[in-house]
């Protein structure tokens, strides 16, 4: 079952520090993702991306 997960919060998912309610989200899909096609939606955070033109300067 395709499920959706609208975080409604102003961190990333998964959390790079703290975000209490992003990590609950992030174990949930992460636990229900065996039987389930999980996508979540949440904001953007650069230190989780590969090859950021921004982090290289």
């Amino acid at each position: 079952m395709p499920i959706l997960i609208i975080a409604p919060e102003q961190i990333a998912v998964s959390p790079p520090v703290g975000g209490s309610v992003e990590h609950s989200i992030y174990q949930i899909a992460k636990g229900i993702s065996s039987k389930h096609q999980v996508t979540i939606i949440s904001r953007l955070c650069r230190e989780n991306l590969v090859g950021d033109p921004q982090q290289e300067n």
